[in-house]
């Protein structure tokens, strides 16, 4: 009971004085400070290299579960956004998504009840909601609903951190690009000497006689300019 209050002969506890017990207050770090260990003792206390290397490798697949839960909601964004841009409609007197005109002999339009857009009954999806009457969605709002109940964001009140898919069809548009400039030959500009080498070849050749001060020159200099 007395080793456990003022402590053993291996451990001290030491009481601190009023000035560090008022900044230990504020710390919030308790009332006494252990003095059996130096600080050699404390210093080799750190962590070994397969706990080290156990920390990172649990830190890596949390990074990595956390890109893959980003993609997860980015291609839920995306697919809410093709059904935006999908949309032939202007609401009033149209379908929203399809176009379709409304009239007497048309499908009857039903409003939706987040964007206050007329729908098809086609193009929308009735919900059971606390009133008698039916209560319709269009699509969009249904799948805006659901892109929100599955990424959280009825949690934090907004869309969490996503990463949206590229499209394949631009990385086949631009591979398409790059393997057109790969084939397309390389022009490359003759330089000056070429033609002068060449016409004193063809000069040595013909004339031998009358070219005794020209440069003595053989056909490996045309073979260089070639290549």
């Amino acid at each position: 009971m007395t080793d456990a209050m003022f402590g053993s002969e291996n451990e001290h506890w030491v009481c601190p004085n009023d000035r560090q017990l008022a900044l230990r207050a504020k710390l919030h770090t308790g009332w006494s400070f252990h003095t059996f260990q130096s600080e050699r003792e404390r210093k080799a206390q750190t962590l070994e290299k397969r706990e080290l290397d156990l920390i990172m490798s649990v830190i890596h697949r949390a990074e990595q579960l956390e890109i893959i839960e980003q993609h997860r909601i980015g291609r839920l964004v995306e697919r809410l956004e093709n059904m935006r841009r999908s949309a032939v409609g202007n609401g009033l007197s149209q379908c929203l998504l399809c176009g379709e005109v409304f009239g007497l002999l048309s499908s009857p339009s039903v409003l939706c009840l987040d964007c206050c857009m007329k729908v098809c009954t086609k193009c929308g999806i009735e919900t059971a909601g606390s009133q008698k009457r039916a209560q319709w969605l269009c699509k969009i709002c249904s799948e805006r609903r659901e892109v929100w109940k599955r990424s959280g964001a009825w949690f934090y009140k907004a869309l969490p951190k996503h990463i949206r898919p590229i499209k394949d069809s631009i990385l086949d548009n631009r591979k398409q690009v790059i393997e057109r400039r790969e084939q397309l030959p390389v022009a490359r500009s003759a330089p000056i000497s070429y033609t002068w080498a060449q016409s004193c070849i063809f000069k040595k050749l013909l004339f031998p006689s009358s070219t005794k001060n020209l440069p003595n020159l053989d056909f490996s200099t045309v073979f260089f300019v070639y290549s």
